[in-house]
């Protein structure tokens, strides 16, 4: 319910809901790590410029919102 609801969420839920998300964006990157963390997300996007595999823009975009969420969500 919380990714898809999060609206319906009381405060201590949506508070362990963002606590939740923090831990999960922040992970370190190990084997294990098998979702998407800000770290892979950052190293994915540099990887796309290199290869020039998307507009600057776009790929602007996605780091701004990255940014935004993580300062959002601390």
């Amino acid at each position: 319910m919380a990714f898809h609801s999060p609206a319906l969420l009381n405060a201590e839920e949506t508070t362990r809901f963002n606590a939740y998300l923090r831990e999960k964006w922040s992970a370190d990157d190990k084997p294990e790590t098998e979702w998407m963390t800000v770290t892979k997300a950052k190293a994915a996007i540099d990887a796309l410029r290199i290869q020039e595999a998307a507009s600057v823009a776009e790929l602007d975009a996605i780091a701004r919102f990255i940014e935004v969420w993580s300062i959002i969500r601390d």
